[in-house]
């Protein structure tokens, strides 16, 4: 924890694209962060130390939040009816 700057400000901002850091994107890396960071883990069993934004942690937040990724999950999700 502690750590500062424009790639802590991106971590937060991914895992708020996820709805699980729910804190400013402020560029530091609080104990907040870290449980948000934990629980991205823990659930995708990415097998790193929690808490720690490590490559395999990287690899999978970026791919699960690029833009490009986002933009082809909403083209090919199923519309709903309306009534």
């Amino acid at each position: 924890m502690g750590s500062t700057g424009p790639e802590v400000e991106d971590l937060q901002q991914r895992l708020g694209r996820l709805f699980l850091y729910l804190g400013s994107a402020d560029g530091i890396f609080t104990r907040d962060v870290q449980v948000a960071l934990s629980r991205f883990q823990k659930a995708r069993n990415i097998p790193e130390e929690l808490g720690t934004y490590g490559p395999m942690t990287r690899g999978a937040l970026v791919a699960e939040t690029d833009s490009s990724n986002r933009d082809s999950y909403a083209q090919a999700a199923p519309q709903g009816r309306n009534r």
